[in-house]
């Protein structure tokens, strides 16, 4: 290759992704579920299309990691939705950090996995950043009208992280401080399988544990559900604190089932 072929070959490669970028970007648009925009931050998700992108130009499949520069984020991007794929991708992070958040997004089609797992401390709620201040106050309000004990949802929230607040309704925020309510101070773990709003086909399985250790019981309800052919779809971890006496972990689960959603 001469410099003087630098141009046309730039021209090749551009017109190769900007081909391809014409089918992925309607297609990622259309079949991305609206909890990945909604939880995604845009600069992220230009980092997956670029990379989706690059391996479909070059007509490899997708199997992905993304590792942040500070060795505490990892994505994995693969062409595969399969029973136990998040069981063996928590498999693969370090294992002498604690799981701080793990997000899993699949496509409607199937064939695209985005799972995101994040590593070491949350940052807890901060009643001074404006954002996180009215996703709070969105949440009383829904506790006031339906006659929810304020004081003890403002307990609640105090607890969390900042993360799962920004990313949550605050009727699910609601649904998660009355499973919050039914463990904390005790031994005691809930299990409730509860309707799944943003897609039928699925069925979602909510954990609520005292002082539990929160990757060990993500790890290790992730392995059970891809065992009985359940795939999950979406997940999220968090651990809220409880002043005094510990903490609750409430890990939500929205899987399909062998035969599809749990009636």
């Amino acid at each position: 290759m001469k410099p003087d072929d630098i141009p046309a070959l730039r021209e090749e490669i551009l017109a190769g992704f900007t081909e391809t970028l014409d089918q992925v970007l309607p297609w990622f648009v259309a079949q991305m579920p609206a909890a990945y925009f909604a939880d995604t931050s845009e600069a992220e998700r230009r980092v997956h299309l670029r990379a989706i992108a690059a391996a479909r130009t070059s007509g490899q499949r997708l199997n992905i990691t993304l590792r942040h520069e500070d060795g505490q984020r990892f994505t994995f991007l693969l062409d595969r939705d399969d029973p136990g794929l998040l069981a063996d991708i928590l498999a693969q992070v370090p294992k002498d950090v604690g799981l701080r958040q793990a997000k899993v997004h699949v496509s409607g089609d199937g064939k695209l996995a985005i799972d995101t797992v994040l590593l070491g401390e949350a940052p807890r709620f901060n009643p001074a950043d404006p954002d996180q201040a009215r996703r709070a106050a969105d949440v009383v309000a829904e506790a006031r009208a339906q006659g929810a004990d304020v004081a003890a949802v403002e307990r609640f929230l105090a607890g969390c992280s900042a993360e799962w607040l920004q990313t949550v309704t605050p009727l699910r925020a609601l649904r998660s401080f009355q499973h919050f309510t039914a463990v904390a101070g005790t031994e005691d773990t809930l299990v409730a399988l509860e309707p799944e709003e943003i897609d039928l086909s699925l069925s979602r399985v909510v954990l609520a544990a005292s002082n539990a250790t929160p990757r060990r019981m993500f790890e290790r309800t992730a392995a059970y559900l891809g065992t009985y052919g359940c795939n999950i779809q979406r997940s999220f971890v968090d651990v809220v604190e409880v002043p005094g006496n510990g903490s609750v972990t409430p890990p939500p689960f929205a899987f399909r089932g062998p035969r599809g959603a749990i009636p």
